[in-house]
């Protein structure tokens, strides 16, 4: 299931892809502000090509990319929604990494990053729902998101 979802995922960030020059964690701390600040402005998909870019080529730092954290990425089918939540986690992921000082997958930051930006995504389009992303925001509603996504 993991190759189905790296071979999603690829496919959805094909759009993404390019020669990019690496970017320090500095760059990339900066371009997260930027996606963040507003999701779907030209400057933040010249940020989410800096943080996608990173994510793939640094040693440094770990994304896991599961389905039970991002049920909605086979569902998108390759959509710019689909892109922009496939960012946004990678984004909040690699900023608590860079938070804590640690390499290791943050899998509830990215969760959490990709609630914040579907809300943003919702307000400016009230025709984007997501039931599996409904069920996320009720799991942290209720404190039960982190255990949800722990839980093997």
């Amino acid at each position: 299931m993991r190759t189905l979802l790296a071979a999603t995922s690829l496919l959805l960030l094909s759009s993404l892809s390019g020669l990019y020059a690496a970017a320090t964690q500095e760059e990339v701390a900066q371009a997260i502000q930027t996606f963040l600040k507003d999701p779907t402005s030209p400057e933040a998909k010249a940020a989410g090509k800096v943080i996608f870019t990173y994510s793939q080529e640094t040693p440094d730092h770990e994304i896991s990319i599961d389905e039970k954290a991002l049920p909605w990425l086979k569902s998108s089918g390759g959509s710019d929604r689909g892109t922009l939540l496939l960012v946004a986690f990678i984004s909040g992921d690699l900023q608590e990494q860079f938070r804590k000082g640690t390499g290791k997958p943050e899998t509830y930051a990215g969760v959490l990053t990709v609630l914040s930006v579907y809300e943003k995504l919702k307000a400016k389009s009230s025709i984007y729902f997501d039931p599996n992303l409904e069920h996320f925001i009720d799991l942290e509603k209720n404190g039960k998101l982190k255990e949800f996504l722990e839980a093997k």
